[in-house]
């Protein structure tokens, strides 16, 4: 759903636009004073005002976008799984001072329920779902959202985020209630939906003097502060701010780090002193960092003298001794077709990632880069393998390590990455028979990732400290999938999915048989496997109701019809069978489950239409046919454009109803009495009607996802036995053609075969006879009652007009 909705207030008249559309106004009027000397007076006025409004909504959104960023409105609705979501995204840039959501919840109608709805903020990725805390497994790296909030619909809401994080942020709503009625479309009468609607303005950037770490800077500070701002490698893990000298006496100024979203401001005062400095711990490495020094004498200002000292790993290939070293940036390798992309290093047109060396610095980092769309949408995962280690038997090795997201840990002299991260990998090795260690981040941040990784080697028995054996070797494997291990844990479908104004593409598990979970790992709802075999059989079984109609419509010689039927029949079962709130484990597919689906409604829609024109009884067998064939293509089509419609039972059923009344209605003008008789509407056509009424009705008004497998069965059963009901006892009367002659052939009933009937061909004239010449005297001489009989002729009626009624009298007793 799109909403796009622009209002455009009172300009002011100071706003250096307004100067402009004036302008144009007056160049506009001038244009139409001209146009209308020489053309048409509303042609020129329409022609005006299209210009004036196209010139004023250019110049309201080039004034508007300069600082908002606006989004088309998304819907919301109940949450099961992620594609029930539509993300939207906002960029922001490095260095804003801040930046103001304004976010509302609308409904269609003001009769529309009152849902409450949770809206999730993330900075970087995909905000996180938790359904339950069985949401993601163990091993499972989540973050929770920067911002959650709980609106209803009709409120608007604005709050503004202090030096935000630079990059995309992501909005996501969704309804706390899931409804779990199953109506055709158009059903509804409310038809409501929700929407959200959400704005961005953007802060002006901080006024900061931009410096470079490792020089020394000398600014004039006053009361009011300077502020400084500065970049920082990768594999920094924290920095010094030192002063080192102020004039024109000692210092007596206080140094402030403004961290982004400002979690932690650290303060230092430097007062009566020298020197000071300050040390910041684990700064963000993808944002600019933002440190502000303020004199704080009474009057005055001072000069004073600092630098940025940065405390990072060093590179792998130095001969530098340090506590902690760092690979090169990964490259990354797309695979085509599908959603992996993998990590590792590039040389000699081979793509592989080195085993790496675990004991070439107590502490190991290898970096790599989450990309904005392509890797966010996905599943990140890292693997860890010892494939060498050399030990003794009084010594065993102790390895911790995980994946940290745009800082390092402050690697100090007291550093224990055991005790350090939430979420760790924390192994005692005694060999190589080390068992894998596997880790999950869903949708990840975009932005730089680190693989953090400790050793520490031990006696056995004992907690003292030994040097680690040389090459110890391990293999690490980092790639972006779909979904879990590109499936669902057999619980569900991985789906791909584009969602959003800016078409966002990630992957989500749609679990099955009410599995939950972000790959369909929580069983708490789950249903059980009776209970899915019981669904299985139902839906897919009760098909078989249709054998008996396919039997009676074949005895009555209604072939076309016992075919759809059969059509009919064979893919609803199918299409059950493959469908269903079911494991994959209770499901068959014999092709697509889009096929089956199409070809399973339009079996439905046709064994409606066929049976209504059958019922219709219409003598001249090419309409009746033209009537079929028509009907299929526009069901055909309906089926394609939308299937679940409740016109797609309404249209066929009233037109068929049409047919029947005046096909009906011109049989009973001419016999002067009912048609069909009484008993076929006591005993046949009104229990049909009722069976497809109320099968009809259920189908429509009373499935839910918790009775489906019953009433839909019932469903089945109340259309199959209607039609047992419904279907007359034979076809209509052919109309045949001899020569210039129309005459109405029709098959003698059951009951009527101990009658002597004689052959038309008996009756009909030859060419010698004096009637060929007049062929009105077949088709049109009046019934008398005078005209002479032959008992030798087997044509003992008045006329063939006589034998006609006869025989249709007699074809008619049955019904």
């Amino acid at each position: 759903m799109i909403i796009i909705n622009i209002k455009i207030n009172n300009i002011n008249h100071d706003n250096k636009y307004y100067i402009i559309i004036m302008t144009m106004d007056w160049i506009l009027k001038s244009i139409r004073i001209i146009w209308n000397y020489n053309s048409n007076t509303a042609t020129a006025t329409c022609l005006t005002s299209t210009f004036r409004i196209s010139l004023m909504l250019i110049i309201f959104c080039i004034s508007v976008s300069a600082n908002t960023e606006m989004n088309l409105a998304a819907e919301v609705s109940g949450y099961t799984y992620y594609g029930d979501v539509v993300p939207v995204k906002y960029f922001v840039q490095s260095g804003l001072s801040h930046i103001n959501f304004t976010i509302r919840i609308s409904r269609n109608k003001q009769e529309c329920p009152y849902y409450t709805s949770t809206i999730l903020i993330q900075h970087a990725g995909l905000p996180l779902v938790y359904q339950t805390e069985n949401t993601f497994p163990s091993n499972f790296i989540t973050t929770d959202p920067t911002f959650i909030l709980e609106m209803n619909p009709d409120v608007q809401i604005s709050f503004t985020v202090v030096r935000p994080l630079p990059g995309n942020w992501f909005i996501i709503a969704y309804d706390d209630y899931i409804s779990n009625e199953i109506k055709q479309k158009g059903i509804d009468s409310k038809n409501c939906y929700y929407s959200i609607m959400s704005r961005v303005s953007l802060g002006d950037l901080v006024n900061a003097t931009h410096i470079d770490y490792g020089t020394v800077q000398t600014h004039t500070i006053g009361s009011s502060g300077k502020m400084f701002s500065f970049k920082l490698p990768q594999s920094t893990y924290g920095f010094d701010i030192v002063i080192t000298k102020c004039v024109p006496q000692a210092c007596n100024v206080t140094v402030s780090y403004l961290p982004s979203l400002q979690n932690s401001i650290q303060l230092e005062y430097c007062q009566d002193v020298k020197n000071c400095s300050m040390h910041v711990q684990s700064p963000n490495v993808d944002d600019i960092q933002l440190i502000e020094i303020q004199y704080i004498g009474l009057k005055g200002s001072q000069q004073v003298t600092f630098s940025v000292v940065v405390h990072g790993c060093v590179h792998w290939k130095s001969s530098t001794v340090s506590q902690c070293k760092t690979l090169s940036l990964l490259d990354r390798m797309h695979v085509p077709e599908t959603y992996n992309i993998y990590f590792g290093y590039i040389s000699s047109n081979t793509f592989a990632f080195n085993k790496l060396n675990l004991t070439m610095a107590p502490l190991v980092v290898v970096p790599f880069l989450i990309e904005d769309p392509l890797d966010i949408g996905g599943t990140l995962k890292f693997r860890l393998q010892i494939v060498k280690y050399i030990y003794g038997l009084s010594t065993y090795m102790h390895l911790c390590g995980g994946l940290i997201f745009n800082h390092l840990p402050s690697f100090n002299g007291s550093f224990d990455l055991c005790t350090s991260l939430p979420f760790v990998i924390n192994r005692t090795v005694t060999g190589v028979n080390f068992s894998q260690i596997v880790q999950y981040v869903p949708y990840p941040r975009a932005g730089t990732w680190h693989v953090v990784l400790q050793t520490q080697c031990f006696e056995q028995g004992t907690d003292k400290s030994v040097v680690c054996p040389p090459n110890v070797t391990a293999e690490i494997s980092l790639e972006i999938q779909p979904c879990l291990d590109n499936g669902c844990s057999s619980k569900g479908q991985c789906k791909l999915i584009g969602q959003g104004s800016h078409r966002i593409v990630l992957t989500a598990c749609k679990c099955d048989a009410d599995y939950q979970g972000y790959a369909c790992t929580d069983p708490i709802k789950a249903q059980s496997v009776l209970i899915q075999l019981v669904a299985a059989l139902l839906l897919t079984l009760s098909n078989l109701f249709f054998l008996p109609a396919i039997i009676i419509a074949l005895k009555r010689r209604f072939i076309l019809e016992a075919c759809v039927y059969t059509y009919t029949m064979f893919f609803s079962t199918f299409y059950h069978a493959c469908d269903g709130d079911r494991l994959a484990l209770y499901r068959l597919c014999i092709a697509s489950y889009e096929v089956l689906q199409a070809s399973d409604f339009f079996g439905s829609y046709c064994s409606i239409w066929y049976t209504l024109i059958a019922m219709a009884q219409i003598r001249f067998l090419r309409l009746a046919h033209v009537l079929q064939t028509i009907g299929a293509f526009f069901i055909f089509v309906g089926v394609v454009y939308d299937r679940r419609s409740v016109c797609m039972i309404i249209v066929p059923l009233l037109c068929g109803i049409v047919l029947i009344g005046v096909s009906w209605g011109i049989k009973m003008y001419k016999r002067k009495k009912l048609y069909p008789s009484w008993k076929r509407y006591a005993f046949f056509l009104l229990p049909g009607c009722v069976l497809a009424a109320t099968g009809g009705s259920v189908f429509i008004f009373l499935e839910t996802t918790e009775n489906y497998k019953y009433l839909h069965s019932f469903w089945h059963v109340c259309v199959a036995l209607c039609i047992c009901f419904l279907l007359p006892p034979h076809p209509p009367k052919k109309v045949v053609h001899s020569g210039q002659q129309d005459l109405v052939e029709s098959e003698p009933p059951n009951n009527t075969t101990s009658f002597d009937v004689p052959q038309l061909s008996e009756c009909l004239p030859t060419n010698d006879s004096p009637q060929a010449a007049d062929s009105s005297h077949i088709t049109d001489s009046p019934r008398t009652t005078d005209s002479p009989r032959t008992t030798d002729s087997p044509c003992t009626t008045d006329s063939p007009r006589t034998t006609s009624s006869s025989l249709e009298s007699m074809h008619n007793s049955d019904q």
